[in-house]
């Protein structure tokens, strides 16, 4: 018996020994196949309106530009001289720019509030929904940081292709759209025409956070200071919840000059529906 035993052991061992070389290529194939798969892509250039640019974020880094469906929300270049050129471009070649949805190799033109100007989409939703920003045509007197005025810019919303003005907050002249979410809201950026010593606005006013959802644009308020700006990341692609950043007090700090500025959560999704401003210190 304990000789049976011992073949056995020899036989296994001699199958181990022939099925080795086999086991070990079929591994070794497995492994290059697998980094092959890892290194699969493909280059895609979305294309321009007939000018040598196209861009990426308007708004900062973290902005959502690609949704599920694949579509993706940009602004591009036209060959087109932008109106404003020389001193107050849109963008750094001083060419006319306009928002652009590329959808399966195909780019379209978003349009602006004056298709003689530009505007950039920022943030794109699963719907196809895009925010971001449209010149007026006219110019913000804010002397004098900008002797010469400064481009009114609007937030805006594609639906579509139907571009909406979103306005301003009251006394206000200058807006942003920043994220547009699933549920159709827009969080967005917009002075309000109260002078600040402090600003982060060329207008020399102060800067609020704002949300807009069925036609009203709702101040969100700040942590203490004048001035609130939300963040482009993606906590702001969720219904009832903006983060961004935000000055603390009006009393600047000796080693800075401005007041301290703290990141803020607002959430209005409790029961009562009720918002609320909080300090990452809370």
């Amino acid at each position: 018996m304990r000789r049976i035993v011992l073949l056995g052991i020899r036989a296994t061992a001699f199958s181990a020994l022939l099925l080795a070389p086999s086991l070990f290529a079929q591994q070794r194939g497995n492994e290059l196949a697998d980094k092959t798969a890892q290194h699969r892509y493909k280059l895609v250039d979305l294309g321009t309106f007939g000018g040598p640019i196209s861009y990426g974020p308007i708004n900062g880094n973290g902005s959502r530009l690609l949704n599920n469906a694949g579509t993706v929300a940009s602004y591009a270049d036209f060959a087109t001289p932008d109106p404003n050129a020389p001193d107050l471009c849109f963008v750094a070649d001083c060419l006319l720019a306009h928002a652009a949805r590329w959808r399966r190799g195909n780019v379209s033109d978003l349009g602006a509030l004056d298709n003689a100007y530009s505007s950039a989409a920022g943030s794109i939703n699963d719907r196809g929904w895009s925010t971001g920003q449209s010149e007026t045509g006219l110019i913000v007197p804010v002397p004098p940081l900008f002797p010469q005025g400064f481009p009114e810019v609007h937030a805006v919303l594609w639906r579509g292709r139907r571009i909406l003005d979103l306005g301003t907050l009251p006394g206000g002249t200058i807006s942003m759209g920043i994220s547009v979410n699933n549920a159709g809201q827009v969080v967005g950026l917009s002075n309000n025409g109260v002078p600040d010593p402090f600003p982060l606005f060329p207008t020399e006013t102060q800067a609020r956070t704002f949300l807009w959802q069925g036609g009203d644009l709702e101040d969100i308020g700040t942590l203490g200071g004048p001035d609130a700006i939300p963040a482009p990341g993606c906590d702001n692609q969720r219904p009832g919840v903006i983060v961004g950043l935000s000055y603390t007090s009006f009393t600047p700090n000796a080693s800075t000059g401005v007041p301290t500025v703290d990141p803020f959560l607002w959430d209005n999704r409790s029961e009562e529906h009720t918002s609320e401003l909080q300090s990452h210190h809370d």
